[in-house]
């Protein structure tokens, strides 16, 4: 994980942010939090909240408490006045009173300190302070509250789905490979439904837009935003496997060329070897017909890449893949992977093809939408509904609306 500033804005390096690189990095220590007048202050051991003091008097266990219903006017009368008389803690004030139970306290506090937290997500502005001399009580890792599972339940309240798939950006197409941080994470955050489908759904076969297709709920995109940001994913720009299978493709597609005069090796008795004409004509000599078979597949491919782009917005999706329109998914799959290696930037420069790289991108999203699509049965539905003129619905817009469907039952909620 990239080193963190000792102070900086919130608007520059949100608290979700900040907090995922501090679990990632094991921090033990206080993270200051200031606006305008409101100060908190939060104290992690190992990367986990342990603690938060605030000057806030809203944020007292006992208002709190009396907020939920759980304590009554003259329970925090009681408690009030013994910690005066004492100059003892609110918790330990509660315990003493018997008004409530050691368990019960411990709960209470892991929920004020994840409340204390979970305010400061919605701050537009502000400021951070780290003080890793600073350090919770003895004993204070007992209260401890799961980063994760907490930073996720902050960007569900605070942010939008729109706002993480942004930051997530390209590495939706990619394909999500588990890293040696992955279990531990994915054990974190599990005990959700959407994100245990998601952790479910992870493949590096498929793109991570087409795993977060299978639960499209807030919950499950902020858990990949939080993987990505934990470094418990690496997205490749293919699936593993698919340089081989594409060579291997390749090898059988490429027919075998006669013999032509410059495959000959001439050799003039008495003459030294590696010297005069006949070594020209010789081994290296025999470089020529790779150099014709690399040419022809240059032009091949340049051909392709300009037709398809010229032809890009009356071509179907089964063109742009070139399989039948009954292919099923693992045609699809197949043909996608194909695709991939041929358009791939290191392809095209080692055939000289440089020039089309812009085109060629342009083509291979497309391409890549045509596979989200046709490998997906629902979207797939619909879309050859729309080649057959029965309705006119993009997938991209039919799964936007979903996830807004979704976002306003959570808002009505």
């Amino acid at each position: 994980m990239e080193s963190l500033p000792p102070l900086g804005r919130l608007s520059v390096l949100p608290l979700p942010r900040l907090l995922v690189s501090l679990h990632a990095s094991g921090y033990t220590g206080g993270v200051r939090v200031v606006r305008e007048r409101v100060e908190k202050t939060l104290l992690l051991h190992a990367g986990d909240p342990v603690q938060v003091e605030s000057n806030l008097a809203s944020d007292g266990l006992l208002r709190v408490l009396a907020e939920q219903g759980k304590l009554g006017p003259d329970d925090v009368a009681k408690a009030s006045k013994l910690m005066s008389d004492r100059g003892c803690k609110e918790e330990a004030a509660l315990v003493g009173l018997k008004l409530l139970g050691p368990r019960d306290v411990v709960l209470a506090l892991r929920d004020v300190t994840r409340r204390r937290i979970l305010e400061v997500f919605a701050w537009p502005e502000g400021e951070f302070h780290l003080e890793p001399e600073k350090k919770a009580p003895a004993g204070a890792e007992a209260l401890a509250v799961d980063a994760l599972a907490l930073v996720r339940d902050g960007l569900v309240a605070h942010w939008t789905s729109e706002r993480l798939l942004t930051e997530l950006g390209d590495k939706l197409s990619g394909h999500p490979r588990r890293c040696e941080r992955f279990e531990d994470a994915a054990r974190r955050l599990g005990g959700h439904a959407a994100a245990e489908r998601l952790l479910e759904s992870l493949d590096e076969d498929r793109v991570a837009w087409t795993a977060l297709r299978t639960c499209n709920e807030p919950a499950a995109i902020a858990s990949l935003w939080i993987l990505d940001g934990v470094g418990a994913l690496e997205f490749l720009a293919e699936a593993p496997g698919a340089e081989a299978e594409a060579a291997e493709e390749e090898k059988e597609e490429t027919p075998a060329l006669p013999p032509t005069a410059s495959d000959i090796e001439i050799v003039i008795a008495g003459a030294p070897s590696g010297g005069g004409s006949a070594a020209a004509a010789g081994p290296r000599g025999k470089k020529k017909p790779q150099s014709a078979v690399k040419q022809r597949r240059a032009e091949a491919l340049r051909e392709e890449v300009q037709e398809k782009h010229r032809r890009l917005e009356e071509l179907t999706y089964f063109e742009l893949l070139d399989v039948a329109p009954e292919a099923g998914a693992g045609e699809v799959k197949k043909a996608y992977l194909k695709a991939a290696k041929r358009f791939h930037p290191d392809a095209l420069t080692r055939l000289g093809l440089s020039d089309l790289k812009e085109e060629a991108n342009q083509v291979f999203a497309r391409i890549a939408k045509a596979h989200q699509v046709l490998i997906d049965t629902e979207q797939r539905e619909t879309y050859e509904a729309s080649l057959r003129g029965e309705e006119e619905i993009d997938a991209d817009l039919l799964a936007q609306a979903e996830t807004l469907y979704r976002k306003g039952e959570i808002l009505l909620r």
